[in-house]
C-alpha cells in the first residue's frame, strides 16, 4: 500500500503543478489519475489499491492548495471536495479491480483488464463523449 501512498500523494501534487504552472504534460488528465489506480491495483493490492492511490492523489493535491494558495477556498479549485474524494473512492475501486486482473492465469481476463482504461482514453479524445468525464 505504500507504493499506492505515495504514487497517489506525487500524482496529486504534480497534478496541481501542473494547472497552477498553466503547461500540459498530460498529468491532470483522468487517464493519468484512473491509470494510477489500474497500476496500484496490478501492483497486488487490487481494489483497495487504487482507492488508497486516489485518495492520496486527492489529498496530495488539496494539500499542495492549501501550502500554497493560503486563503483560497478548496471548493473553488475544482469544485465540492467531497465529490472528488467520493469519485476517487469509487473510480480506485473499479480500477484497481481491473488493473488486478492482469495477475490472472486468463488471457481473456488479462486483456480484459484494459478495456476501462481504453474507454476512458476513448472518451477523453472524443468531443461527443468527453461530456462523460467530470
Amino acid at each position: 500500500m505504500r507504493i499506492a501512498l505515495v504514487a497517489g500523494v506525487v500524482l496529486g501534487v504534480a497534478s496541481r503543478v501542473e494547472e497552477v504552472a498553466g503547461f500540459d504534460a498530460g498529468v491532470s488528465t483522468n487517464l493519468t489519475w484512473l491509470a494510477t489506480a489500474f497500476v496500484a491495483g496490478a501492483l497486488g493490492r487490487g481494489a483497495a489499491g487504487g482507492a488508497v492511490a486516489l485518495t492520496a492523489a486527492n489529498a496530495g493535491y488539496y494539500a499542495h492548495v492549501l501550502a500554497t494558495e493560503p486563503g483560497r477556498p478548496l471548493a473553488s479549485v475544482a469544485g465540492p471536495v467531497e465529490r472528488w474524494f467520493a469519485l476517487g473512492v469509487a473510480a480506485g475501486v473499479v480500477f484497481g479491480a481491473a488493473g488486478a486482473l492482469l495477475r490472472r492465469r486468463s488471457a481473456a481476463l488479462r486483456a480484459a483488464a484494459f478495456l476501462p482504461l481504453a474507454a476512458v482514453a476513448v472518451a477523453e479524445r472524443v468531443p461527443a463523449l468527453s461530456v462523460l468525464l467530470p
